[in-house]
């Protein structure tokens, strides 16, 4: 329907929409046209979720959510001991995360499958995080179109991947953005777990501010890019091809750039195209 819902949770082990902390909940679909607000206090609290999906999981089909969490653990949208699928369609989440240990979207230790096309914003300000993804279970991201923004704060954190888990991330004809501050930070893929990024298409805005930048991950991280407007620099780090062959940038004159490759793996078309700053980034191989 339509107007605004606003919740307040101020108990430990409390779900603003779903179940407890520890306990299943079924299937959650948000299909409206006003505002959802929940803030959730308390030691360990999700806004939205619960322990672990047992019906068809989260689907917010439209709306616009805003989330915030602050505690010890804490979840923006998903489960904190099992799994989740959550689908995000045109419509706009934001989740303010703060605490020892902070997930926005995804799942602490199950499996997370997580799919959008809207906009999606998170930002984490805390000891340990995921901004989406798993912190150490496993899971699948898809971002196929829409925004999405990552911003870490904290000691030690993945952007969009997993901390110490193993997870997939696709992305393609997405606008994402990047940004993390602290000490041992992972942009895409896993602080201290593993994780297979692939950028396909879209434009990708990515920076670190940390002692240890792991823009593309750790040794156990690995980033494909066969498409897209990719403003990346990692010093000790490159993106590779489907074969694991390492590319380099190039800053095409044109405004559309398109080339065919192909290695041992897969043949692919590489399309990008100029942002509105004027910027144009792609990976390609040797040639």
């Amino acid at each position: 329907g339509s107007g605004e819902l606003k919740i307040m949770n101020n108990r430990n082990y409390s779900v603003g929409i779903g179940s407890n902390y520890n306990d299943p909940y079924g299937t959650i679909v948000i299909d409206m046209d006003g505002l959802l607000t929940v803030q959730a206090s308390g030691d360990k609290v999700v806004c939205i979720g619960g322990g672990r999906s047992a019906g068809e999981g989260i689907s917010i089909l439209k709306g616009t959510c805003s989330l915030s969490a602050n505690g010890i653990s804490v979840i923006g949208l998903g489960s904190s001991t099992g799994d989740t699928q959550i689908s995000i369609g045109q419509a706009s989440v934001s989740a303010v995360i703060e605490g020892n240990d902070a997930l926005g979207v995804g799942s602490f230790s199950g499996q997370a499958l997580i799919r959008s096309v809207g906009v999606l914003n998170v930002t984490a300000n805390c000891e340990r995080a995921t901004g989406i993804g798993s912190m150490n279970g496993t899971g699948e991201i898809n971002l196929e179109g829409g925004y999405v923004s990552v911003i870490l704060h904290c000691d030690a954190g993945a952007c969009i991947g997993s901390f110490s888990g193993e997870v997939s991330a696709r992305f393609s004809n997405t606008r994402i953005r990047i940004h993390g501050e602290g000490n041992r930070i992972a942009g895409f893929g896993s602080t201290d777990g593993a994780c297979d990024t692939r950028i396909e298409s879209g434009f990708v805005s990515a920076e670190l501010l940390a002692g240890n930048r792991m823009l593309l991950g750790n040794e156990h991280s690995r980033v494909i890019i066969t498409g897209g407007n990719v403003r990346i620099f990692p010093e000790a780090q490159t993106p590779v091809s489907p074969d694991g062959v390492p590319l380099h940038c190039e800053t095409p004159s044109e405004d559309h750039f398109e080339a065919s490759f192909k290695d041992r793996r897969e043949s692919w078309t590489y399309t990008a195209d100029r942002d509105e700053a004027g910027h144009l980034f792609v990976w390609v191989p040797n040639s």
